[in-house]
C-alpha cells in the first residue's frame, strides 16, 4: 500500500498544492475560527466574511449555500441556471429586494409564488 504525500510546488507564475488537506489562516487568526479558506477532497468552504468575485462572467456553480448573496450598487445582480431550475430557500423567511432599483422576476413559462400560510 503506497501512502499519499502532500506536494508544494512554486513555479514562476504558478503555485501547485497536492494534498487531502489544504487550509489559508490568517496570521492574526484565534485557533477557534474558521480558517479563511479549507480544501478537503472534493469540498472548499470559504470562512472568510466576503467572497468577491470579479470577473465579468461572474461565477458558476452547482450548489451555493450562503446567508447573503449582494452586488455593489453599480452592478446588476442576476441568479440563474441556464440547463435547469434556480432554487431558493429560506428556513426563516426570503427577502428579495432593491435599495436603489427595480426588482425583475423572469421567466420563460409560468412565474409560481406560493405560500403555506395565509397573512392577516
Amino acid at each position: 500500500e503506497v501512502g499519499s504525500l502532500s506536494q508544494f510546488e512554486v513555479g514562476e507564475d504558478s503555485v501547485n498544492v497536492t494534498s487531502q488537506q489544504f487550509s489559508v489562516r490568517s496570521p492574526t487568526q484565534i485557533q477557534s475560527e474558521p480558517d479563511l479558506l479549507s480544501v478537503y477532497n472534493n469540498e472548499v468552504k470559504v470562512g472568510a466574511d466576503t467572497l468577491d468575485v470579479t470577473g465579468g462572467r461572474g461565477m458558476t456553480v452547482n450548489k451555493l449555500e450562503t446567508s447573503a448573496i449582494s452586488s455593489l450598487a453599480s452592478n446588476d445582480l442576476q441568479l440563474s441556471a441556464p440547463s435547469g431550475q434556480v432554487e431558493i430557500f429560506g428556513a426563516q423567511g426570503l427577502m428579495i429586494g432593491s435599495s436603489v432599483g427595480s426588482v425583475d422576476l423572469r421567466a420563460n413559462g409560468d412565474l409560481e409564488i406560493t405560500s403555506q400560510t395565509v397573512s392577516k
